[in-house]
């Protein structure tokens, strides 16, 4: 496992326990930090690329479990035809 595999292993493990809103908020508070950052010219700068990491991975595991909702719905309603 590669130190980049690692880190995104540790920041998903980190998260587990965190609810849908919990997420949504914190990705909300990233992107603000983000505009910050922008704000102030630091777009190159590390700390950055790390909330812009940090959003990206949010991000991620919002989409993952949304789907995977969606997907428990489509089956609980008779919708799902997928084998």
């Amino acid at each position: 496992m590669s130190v980049a595999e690692g880190y995104a292993k540790r920041f998903r493990e980190e998260r587990e326990g965190h609810s849908l809103s919990q997420l949504l908020d914190e990705r909300t508070k990233l992107l603000t930090e983000m505009q910050e950052l922008m704000d102030a010219e630091e777009l190159h700068s590390f700390q950055y690329a790390e909330v812009s990491w940090e959003y990206d991975m949010v991000h991620m595991i919002i989409k993952e479990r949304t789907a995977s909702v969606n997907t428990v719905t489509f089956h609980t309603a008779g919708l799902y035809k997928g084998k």
